[in-house]
């Protein structure tokens, strides 16, 4: 009678055991999973506030992988920095696989004649320029 109780109190440590490292595991894995959904939540929240700082007016394309051209229209100025954020988010989002990628930023309040405002080219590299305008 002794060995029966010693060897449920062993299959029940074990079944304890168990039972402890599933709940870890789910624990983990949900963990990811809401990781996941909330990278996934704020890369779109990203991604919309990006897309309400401009609108594309043309996209040209040379090949497949070659060149492109985009003429974008800003609703204001902004600054250097947030520039080339939004020149490496257009690239990323419009000319993801094109070698060279020209994106030219016209302002409201200076019309279309004037030219571009600012532009950030990608030569292959990140070029960027603004105008004294």
């Amino acid at each position: 009678m002794r060995k029966k109780t010693t060897r449920h109190k062993t299959v029940n440590a074990i079944i304890i055991v168990v039972g402890v490292l599933l709940a870890v595991y789910i624990a983990t894995e949900c963990n990811d999973i809401n990781k996941a959904d909330n990278k996934a939540a704020t890369e779109k929240a990203y991604r919309m506030n990006m897309r309400k700082k401009y609108s594309i007016i043309k996209k040209d394309k040379v090949g497949e992988t070659v060149k492109a051209s985009i003429e974008v229209k800003l609703n204001k100025r902004i600054g250097l920095k947030e520039l080339e954020e939004l020149g490496k988010f257009i690239k990323e989002d419009e000319a993801k696989y094109f070698k060279i990628a020209y994106i030219g930023y016209y302002l409201d309040e200076l019309g279309y004649s004037n030219g571009y405002w600012a532009t950030t080219h990608y030569t292959p590299h990140l070029e960027v320029w603004i105008s004294n305008k």
